[in-house]
């Protein structure tokens, strides 16, 4: 006899059957949904591939793909990066031949070319796209400043204009202007073009900054006074700045309480920066209106410690201590200075000399080659560094200029022409800069900064690992692992030196050594946002632990939730490795 079933029961059982079926076609769906995910996203991850591939990597794949553009472009920014110029060329003009509208790769070809002796070259590459493409602002201002650096201010000017036109709220191209107008001497359009330049960026203080020293060239004081302390509210403690404030109120000074106040702007400047020869300079000048003239002598006693840079600053500090010492009565001082007054201004007939020889003779090498060495001894390091290139643009080959310059840039860092740029400001302080400048990508300058501090002390270590990061955001692969590799054999706790190295090892075809490294750091840094990414694309880029890529990018994501650039990588990862796995039946027969 059949027993009959509950009605509760029966409706029980479809219930659960129902819901089984509804978690199955859940499940399907969102197994479809990932795959799909994988298949849309295939382009983008075929790019980050590129973009992650070895060098190795990129010529076998150029050689496969002879239309790949962008393996090409890779290719030549790698190649570039190791220093072969002549296969980066190669590289980057295929890629631009390939596609005469990609504004990046042709950008990157002329930056290429536009060194010595190629500048010619790259201002052709900008004119040609600029053909096809007459409204790329950011090639207009490509061109702008090449020719800048070629003296051509007209030039600069025209292109410089264009820029402004197509992207008027941009800061760069008015700053350009600025220059070209003032070197051809058209100082209301100069002025106008820095006001334009403050007016796209006012929370630059760069803007107002160079709009004082403008007005200051101009004697217009009280006007410069006061971008200058603009600059100085934006960016507090830094001497170049305050050493601009305190010249500018010096000059409209005339009660005592005016003067003591320029006083005190310039001894804030010379704490930042001690032994800095205009500072100190501009402090004994300060003494002056009202003859105080031990304590202006006195002003000068810390350039007593070594030589002072530029031979315009030590000519007037000779001369000042020349006045000093004769108004004191030290006559056998004073004549001393006298004599080293004289033979300085001999260098600097010299000097002009040697600029009426270019002038008389601008295709031999020899006169430029005699002013750029007698800037260097004469402490003028960023006119000699300015000689030298100019000199290579005529004589590409000269083996000697290329060295010389290679060995002032090293010994002096070419005196950065930022902010922060002293001789004798704190170790601290200089790495702090330089820190800042890297953030910045501004890596010349935060390579200068750090060298500054190498030159009085070898065995920083931090000092070694801002240059090895300027080095490496340069593009100079090799000697940015010397100074990393120093930088840890110095201090092995060096996060960002272990992280950088890693990425260095990861390009050049290494990912074991980058996987060695990057854990080394995380041991060192465990809540390092950017290791934990790191780690997980040299996982990806092995390509054999898609897990491990997971979890690394997933603890990226927990340390730093809003980093839009994590999410993006953790969400590919969870991409592939639902893929995987919803394929894992079909490819192992299961």
């Amino acid at each position: 006899m059949k027993v009959p079933v509950p009605l509760t029961t029966d409706i029980s059982g479809r219930q659960t059957r129902l819901y089984a079926r509804l978690r199955l076609l859940l499940a399907a769906t969102a197994l479809l949904g990932a795959a799909a995910l994988y298949r849309n996203t295939a382009s983008l991850r075929a790019s980050r591939a590129l973009q992650n591939a070895s060098l190795q990597a990129l010529q076998e794949i150029t050689g496969r793909e002879p239309y790949n553009r962008r393996a090409f472009y890779l290719l030549g920014l790698r190649e570039q990066q190791l220093g072969d110029n002549d296969h980066a060329s190669a590289a980057l003009e295929r890629a631009a031949t390939l596609d005469t509208d990609d504004e990046a790769v042709w950008l990157a070809w002329a930056e290429q070319q536009s060194g010595a002796p190629h500048p010619a070259e790259a201002a052709h590459i900008l004119t040609s796209f600029l053909t096809l493409h007459p409204d790329s602002a950011q090639v207009h201002l490509a061109l702008a400043r090449l020719y800048q650096r070629a003296q051509s201010y007209r030039k600069a000017c025209t292109e410089a204009e264009a820029a402004a036109r197509l992207q008027p709220r941009l800061a760069e191209p008015w700053k350009l202007i600025a220059i070209a107008a003032d070197a051809v001497q058209d100082q209301p359009k100069a002025e106008a073009a820095l006001r334009q330049a403050l007016a796209c960026a006012p929370r630059d203080a760069a803007n107002a900054f160079e709009l004082g020293r403008f007005l200051m060239r101009h004697d217009r004081f009280q006007e410069a006074a006061g971008h200058f302390r603009t600059a100085a509210e934006l960016i507090p403690d830094q001497p170049i700045i305050l050493l601009a404030l305190g010249q500018a109120l010096l000059k409209t000074a005339v009660t005592t309480p005016e003067i003591e106040a320029a006083r005190a702007v310039l001894e804030q400047s010379a704490k930042l920066r001690p032994g800095h020869p205009e500072t100190c300079l501009a402090l004994c000048q300060s003494y002056l209106p009202q003859q105080r003239w031990r304590e202006a002598l006195a002003a000068l006693e810390p350039l007593n410690k070594g030589p002072i840079d530029g031979l315009e600053n030590q000519m007037q500090v000779a001369y000042q201590r020349t006045q000093m010492y004769g108004r004191l009565g030290s006559t056998a001082a004073a004549a001393r200075e006298r004599a080293l007054h004289d033979r300085l201004l001999r260098l600097q007939e010299t000097k002009a000399k040697c600029f009426d020889r270019i002038q008389q003779q601008p295709a031999d090498p020899a006169p430029r080659l005699d002013l750029a060495r007698l800037c260097a001894r004469c402490g003028d390091y960023d006119e000699a560094d300015a000689v030298y290139r100019k000199l290579l643009e005529y004589v590409p080959d000269s083996q000697s200029a290329r060295q010389e310059l290679s060995a002032l840039e090293t010994a002096h860092a070419a005196a950065a022409r930022s902010f922060s740029s002293a001789s004798e400001v704190a170790p601290a302080v200089l790495i702090e800069d330089g820190d800042r400048l890297i953030a910045q990508k501004r890596y010349s300058e935060a390579k200068a900064a750090y060298l500054q501090v190498l030159g009085r002390d070898r065995k920083s270590a931090r000092a070694c690992q801002g240059v090895g990061l300027a080095l490496a955001g340069e593009g100079d692969v090799e000697n940015a692992f010397a100074y990393l590799q120093q930088a840890l054999t110095l201090d092995t706790h060096l996060p960002l030196a272990e992280r950088a190295l890693a990425g260095l090892y990861l390009q050049a075809g290494f990912p074991n050594e980058a996987k060695r490294r990057l854990l080394q750091e995380l041991q060192d840094a465990p809540g390092d946002a950017a290791g934990w990414h790191d780690l997980g694309l040299v996982y990806r880029a092995a390509g054999s632990d898609a897990n491990k890529a997971e979890e690394t990018f997933g603890r990226a994501v927990a340390l730093a939730p809003d980093n839009p650039v994590y999410l993006l990588e953790y969400a590919d990862a969870l991409a592939e490795q639902e893929f995987l796995d919803f394929e894992e039946p079909y490819r192992t027969g299961r």
